[in-house]
C-alpha cells in the first residue's frame, strides 16, 4: 500500500472526492475510499500531516492517478487501545 500526505485537510478532502469518483464510490460495497487521519505527533517528520491510503491493486486501485506517493507506514496511527 502507498500513501499520499497532505499538510492541509482540504487537499485531503479534494483527493478523496476525486478517488471516490474514479473507483465508483459510493456503491453497495463501500461508502468512502479512506478514513481520514493524521500522522501521530512525535512520529517522524511527517507528524500532523493528513494521510490518504492509496490502494495499488484490486477494485480500488488508484496509484495510477495520484503522484508523489510514499510507502505507507502502519506506525503513523496510534495502536488500538486494549479492550
Amino acid at each position: 500500500m502507498k500513501a499520499k500526505l497532505y499538510a492541509n485537510e482540504s487537499s485531503w478532502d479534494n483527493l478523496h472526492t476525486r478517488l471516490c469518483s474514479h473507483v465508483g464510490i459510493p456503491s453497495t460495497a463501500a461508502s468512502s475510499y479512506a478514513k481520514k487521519f493524521q500522522v501521530r505527533e512525535g512520529h517522524s517528520s511527517e507528524a500532523g500531516k493528513w494521510v490518504m491510503k492509496i490502494m495499488t491493486s484490486g477494485p480500488y486501485k488508484a496509484d495510477d492517478i495520484v503522484s508523489g506517493l510514499v510507502n505507507y507506514d502502519e506506525d503513523w496511527q496510534e495502536p488500538p487501545a486494549d479492550l
